[in-house]
């Protein structure tokens, strides 16, 4: 499913950069640019296109134009109204072209925005995500835990427990991004994944996982308990939160809230399932 919805990500994505170019290049009479120049200090194609995304981004088009984009800067006189209006109406006529010409960014339909508390959009931007890296390595880790704990649990548990991960550790975020600023919206399967190695340590804390360690050219096989490499990816998670200045792009909330999720999941719905494996013995995860 998640490389199914990329796909679409990837398609779209190029349909929209073709569309915006197409849009933004056309020819339109002088003065309307001049306009749009006198008052934004630039106009180009590439700032049209970035001004159009951000006026489609906002909940009100109209009132992001005049009330924020158009705002006088603290402490400057306030501009001309009229010359205020035609600015604005300029770029809303502008916006409603791009709007009928440029499809909408499938990847900004499907992340989640924190302030929201949209529970759809926290399952589709789990599916989402926002390069081939994101998706390779989300994938990579997700395989290596939650396949065992799909033999443990059945498809339909499996699935279930997937969607309360995901639903925590979105949740998460939103209450740890509470405030007057909006914070960016996040995308990727990581925090479900990070539930999944969790829920795995508590079925099977001791169970062997073969890992490869290299250094330069030397490589060896070592065998790391369950327990162990969850607390060491959860615990490079809350360090790198602590000294977190919002421009890594990595949402550590959730990774941190998926992983509780996880391992309270199994310490409150799967005491008997822990308990059957460890009488029949170790349940290993994938090299």
């Amino acid at each position: 499913m998640c490389i199914a919805v990329w796909t679409a990500q990837w398609f779209n994505e190029r349909a929209t950069i073709r569309a915006a170019s197409q849009f933004c290049s056309r020819d339109v009479p002088a003065v309307y640019d001049e306009l749009l120049v006198t008052a934004l200090g630039k106009w180009d194609a590439a700032t049209c296109k970035s001004l159009m995304d951000h006026i489609r981004a906002a909940p009100d088009a109209r009132d992001f134009v005049y009330n924020k984009l158009l705002a006088p800067a603290p402490g400057s006189p306030p501009p001309d109204s009229e010359f205020r209006y035609l600015v604005a109406s300029e770029l809303m006529s502008r916006y409603y072209g791009y709007q009928a010409a440029v499809p909408e960014r499938l990847t900004q339909a499907l992340w989640y925005p924190p302030a929201s508390w949209d529970v759809f959009k926290m399952l589709t931007a789990t599916l989402a995500h926002g390069s081939w890296q994101h998706l390779l390595s989300n994938l990579f880790f997700f395989f290596a835990f939650a396949a065992a704990v799909e033999t443990i649990l059945g498809r339909i548990r499996f699935l279930l427990v997937g969607s309360i991960m995901a639903i925590g550790a979105f949740g998460a975020y939103s209450l740890a991004t509470l405030g007057p600023e909006p914070a960016p919206p996040t995308l990727g399967l990581s925090g479900v994944v990070y539930g999944m190695m969790a829920l795995f340590a508590w079925f099977q804390p001791t169970a062997s996982i073969r890992c490869l360690f290299v250094f330069f050219l030397f490589f060896r096989r070592l065998l790391v308990p369950a327990w162990l490499m969850a607390s060491w990816f959860v615990g490079l998670n809350l360090i790198q939160l602590a000294f977190d200045d919002g421009q890594s792009g990595v949402n550590m909330v959730a990774h941190v809230a998926g992983a509780i999720v996880g391992y309270t999941l199994g310490a409150l719905a799967f005491r008997s399932e822990r308990k059957a494996l460890q009488n029949q013995g170790h349940i290993e995860a994938p090299n």
